[in-house]
């Protein structure tokens, strides 16, 4: 498995990747509406944080799936960490390490959730346009069928074509007296 994601494109694997997460978006809003409900018609001892807990897991995967529909519209102001790789593996693993205990589909939505987290972590590390720097797992866009066409990195609200990694930026930098 590891040798096919080394070989296919990235562009083919961002778009396989958003279909996991439009589908991990759906199953984390079915899974907080569901155990809220359960909550509600059958109480525990942790109502409280059961209830809270599911209304987080429903509400972040709402904002997956705002984020994976929302193609034109420019959410990066708000939820601009969701437009980088490493922003979004960090985000999947929060919500799905949120979910294990809500009833009746938590384990489940965290299990997948968590994989999906996994996979897009491995692809981040182990990517032959990540490896060799020619994408940046906190850029923004820049590959031919990704959302976004112009280059964005976190912790930057100014697009260009300025990698803070790059020998050519670190040369600019040591010019300056920075690092």
């Amino acid at each position: 498995m590891a040798e096919i994601i080394q070989r296919t494109p990235l562009a083919t694997l961002a778009k396989v990747m958003a279909f996991a997460n439009k589908a991990d978006g759906a199953l984390l809003v079915l899974t907080g509406v569901l155990g809220f409900f359960a909550e509600l018609t059958s109480p525990t001892l942790d109502f409280f944080s059961s209830v809270t807990l599911s209304i987080y897991v429903a509400g972040f995967g709402a904002l997956l799936l705002r984020y994976e529909f929302a193609a034109g519209v420019d959410l990066r102001k708000d939820y601009g960490f969701m437009y980088t790789y490493m922003g979004r593996a960090a985000f999947l693993l929060l919500v799905a390490n949120l979910g294990w205990g809500l009833r009746p589909l938590g384990w489940l939505a965290a299990l997948l959730t968590n994989a999906n987290a996994i996979i897009s972590a491995y692809i981040m590390f182990a990517h032959p346009s990540f490896v060799s720097g020619q994408a940046s797992a906190t850029a923004v866009g820049g590959l031919e069928g990704e959302q976004g066409s112009e280059l964005i990195f976190a912790g930057s609200c100014s697009s260009s074509s300025f990698d803070p990694a790059s020998a050519a930026a670190r040369a600019r930098a040591s010019s300056v007296g920075g690092y």
